[in-house]
């Protein structure tokens, strides 16, 4: 298994291998300061056991230096490749949020344009639709263009214009609303 750049079983297996060399040799260290009865002879051997073992653990120290190191550089380089991701994926969003800002903003001017155009279009129909039902009020109610001005009594309904009315009377004089009986009529102005 690799992690952080190393090989787990090998680093395990280089340590488990220096662990018994360092028993073997204290071992044979041991053995032969049993066989050696020469104080002189024996002080030899501890001076050479331990600047053997000065030496193998040296040589240990700077392995594992390296390895250190090596694990550190890998370590920096994967933050430095992560940040370099990081990086660019934020000016990817910050790309996005300012395109979603600019649509937003297009948006809302569009929405702005739109409002401004169904007010004004409402506006339009309101006052035609009030300059019709003013006209349909003004209109005489027979021919639709002249100005109401002429009463009928005494139903007092006045949707008419004295032309039309006075056509109407030659014909019935009755009251083209309700049926009534005409007894006069009278003009005004609206």
């Amino acid at each position: 298994m690799r992690e952080f750049g190393l090989d787990l079983g090998e680093l395990r297996s280089d340590m488990l291998s220096h662990i018994d060399d360092q028993n073997n040799a204290y071992k044979r260290f041991c053995m032969h300061l049993r066989r050696t009865e020469n104080a002189s002879r024996r002080l030899e051997l501890a001076k050479d056991f331990l600047s053997e073992l000065a030496s193998t653990e040296k040589t240990t120290m700077a392995q594992a230096t390296r390895t250190l190191v090596n694990t550190q550089n890998f370590c920096l380089n994967k933050l430095q490749l992560e940040k370099q991701n990081a990086e660019k994926i934020t000016f990817e969003l910050k790309n996005e949020v300012e395109k979603l800002k600019r649509d937003l903003q297009r948006a809302e001017s569009r929405y702005e344009m739109l409002e401004k155009q169904l007010r004004l279009k409402w506006e339009e129909d309101k006052a035609s639709l009030e300059e019709n039902v003013r006209e349909e009020l003004e209109a005489c109610c027979i021919c639709r263009k002249n100005t109401r001005n002429s009463i009928i009594l005494p139903c007092r309904h006045a949707q008419f214009c004295g032309e039309c009315l006075e056509t109407h009377r030659k014909k019935s004089n009755f009251c083209p609303i309700c049926r009534k009986a005409i007894e006069g009529t009278s003009s005004y102005i609206f």
